[in-house]
């Protein structure tokens, strides 16, 4: 389900797929691995499900397009938070 309740399809399945690659490319690190030269995450992801003192981390719960996701990149020191907390517009 992409796009939510305000969606324009798309007929070219390829911009989604440019996309997903440009925004995993953004957001992640690999490197190869000396020994068998393959491709290795680098980075580390976590997903956050809940935040003891938080109320709520996302109004209507169990929706699909929920998200939270902390990503590590140990390589740069740096830490990206990808949040997205669906919400109906009908």
């Amino acid at each position: 389900m992409l796009g939510g309740g305000i969606n324009q399809y798309e007929t070219d399945v390829n911009v989604y797929l440019d996309t997903t690659r440009d925004l995993y490319k953004d957001l992640v690190t690999v490197g190869k691995d000396p020994e068998t030269g393959e491709l290795k995450l680098l980075s580390q992801v976590y997903r956050i499900e809940k935040i003891e003192q938080l109320a709520t981390l996302y109004p209507e719960k169990g929706h699909m397009q929920n998200f939270f996701y902390v990503i590590v990149d140990p390589t740069q020191w740096g830490v990206v938070l990808l949040y997205n907390r669906w919400k109906s517009f009908w």
